[in-house]
C-alpha cells in the first residue's frame, strides 16, 4: 500500500537537499492530488527534457489516471482518458542501465511495442 507520509518525507528530503546536488523535480496535478518526481535529466536527457517541458506547460495537470493496475502500475498522460492520446509527436527510445523499474514510486514513459513510440503516458 502506498505510504503517504514515507512519500511526502522523501519528496521534503529530496527538496532540500536539491541545492546541493543539482536535482531536478517536476510536479503535475492529477485527479487523485499533485505528485512531484525528481526528474534524471543527467541519465535521460531525451525523455526527461520531453516530461519536463509536458509538466511546465501543464499538460498533465487535470487529467485522470486511465490505466490502474494493483501492485503494478498507475498511468496518466492521455488527455482523451483513454490511453489512447498524446501530445501530438513521440519522443525517441532512451534506456539507462542504472534505471531499474523495481520499487513504487519509479517514473517511467510508456509507449508502445513500435521503436520511439512514447510521448506523454
Amino acid at each position: 500500500m502506498f505510504n503517504l507520509r514515507k512519500a511526502c518525507l522523501m519528496i521534503v528530503v529530496a527538496c532540500l537537499l536539491a541545492p546541493v546536488y543539482g536535482l531536478h523535480f517536476a510536479r503535475w496535478d492529477t485527479s487523485m492530488g499533485s505528485f512531484t518526481a525528481e526528474i534524471y535529466d543527467d541519465l535521460m536527457p531525451i525523455t526527461a527534457g520531453n516530461f519536463i517541458d509536458l509538466t511546465n506547460s501543464n499538460f498533465y495537470n487535470g487529467l485522470i489516471f486511465h490505466r490502474v493496475v494493483r501492485g503494478f502500475v498507475i498511468q496518466d498522460g492521455c488527455p482523451n482518458g483513454t490511453g489512447t492520446g498524446g501530445p501530438g509527436y513521440t519522443i525517441n527510445d532512451e534506456y539507462h542501465p542504472s534505471l531499474i523499474h523495481d520499487c513504487a514510486g519509479m517514473l517511467a514513459m510508456a509507449k508502445t511495442s513500435a521503436p520511439n513510440s512514447a510521448g506523454s503516458q
